[in-house]
């Protein structure tokens, strides 16, 4: 597991919440005042361009005059009010919005590592399905404890009684244009995929992440690739780990757990 990644403490992650909560309150409100101004300004558009087919500009009546050059004006004053008023938000989100994105990426980073830990190391595979292949079930079943979003489709499946094999093989027809792979879990931050060994070499890391990477170069949006094995070579050994991985460049985010009969313990997370 990395070392060098910032641990947040309690202050400054309940800091980090309270910043964007206060941001998305005022881009609610932003958004609330550019869609009601637009549609203003839609509407008296539109009523300025139908007292203009509708009469000959010659023959306009001090009313309809007066009309044209109030709405005109209107629009000159909303359409500089609007920067106006969103002009803080605007910066704010400019400067500070990549810092804070940073920070909560950071503070999930954490939040996942001690849920894996404690999710992996300490609860039992649990079979939901019986009908399904029991691999499948328990690795899907552990990482909806890990990640909401596999959460949110761990309940669905579960609730339409779709084992995790059929789940599998539903999805594999969508993503024909992934390697071989034993499970895709496609949630709203993107895939999940689980790939099964039973002895693992760090050149099977390398080799599935290049091909996965190929995909995801290709439109393939994946989030997180989660290595499972029961047993790893001399090449996992801490100290070697460590510094491989470190030095494995990679986008997406690679999980490597170990399945014994017991149950899971995490090797490395991302």
């Amino acid at each position: 597991m990395p070392n060098d990644e910032v641990d947040f403490g309690f202050e400054e992650t309940k800091s980090t919440i309270l910043d964007y909560f206060l941001m998305f309150q005022e881009v609610k409100w932003a958004v609330i005042t550019t869609i009601g101004t637009s549609i203003a300004l839609i509407l008296l558009v539109i009523g300025l361009f139908s007292i203009i087919l509708n009469a000959n500009l010659d023959s306009l009546e001090a009313n309809q005059i007066g009309f044209l050059v109030f709405g005109l004006g209107i629009i000159l004053v909303l359409s500089l009010l609007l920067p106006v008023y969103n002009g803080d938000l605007f910066f704010k989100t400019i400067t500070k919005g990549r810092r804070q994105q940073r920070e909560l990426l950071a503070i999930q980073s954490n939040l996942i590592r001690r849920s894996y830990l404690m999710n992996f190391e300490l609860v039992e595979p649990e079979i939901v399905i019986k009908e399904g292949d029991p691999k499948l079930e328990k690795v899907m079943n552990h990482l909806s404890f890990v990640f909401p979003e596999v959460s949110r489709i761990n309940k669905k499946r579960i609730g339409k009684e779709m084992s995790a094999e059929q789940y599998a093989k539903k999805f594999k027809r969508k993503m024909h244009f992934l390697r071989n792979y034993d499970l895709g879990i496609k949630t709203s931050t993107g895939w999940f995929v689980v790939q099964f060994f039973d002895k693992v070499k760090f050149s099977d890391i390398e080799e599935i992440v290049r091909k996965f990477s190929f995909d995801k170069a290709v439109g393939a949006n994946i989030q997180r690739i989660i290595i499972v094995g029961k047993v790893f070579d001399s090449s996992f050994e801490k100290e070697k780990l460590e510094e491989k991985m470190n030095e494995f460049k990679r986008k997406e985010h690679v999980d490597i757990i170990l399945e014994d009969q017991f149950g899971y313990s995490t090797v490395w997370i991302d």
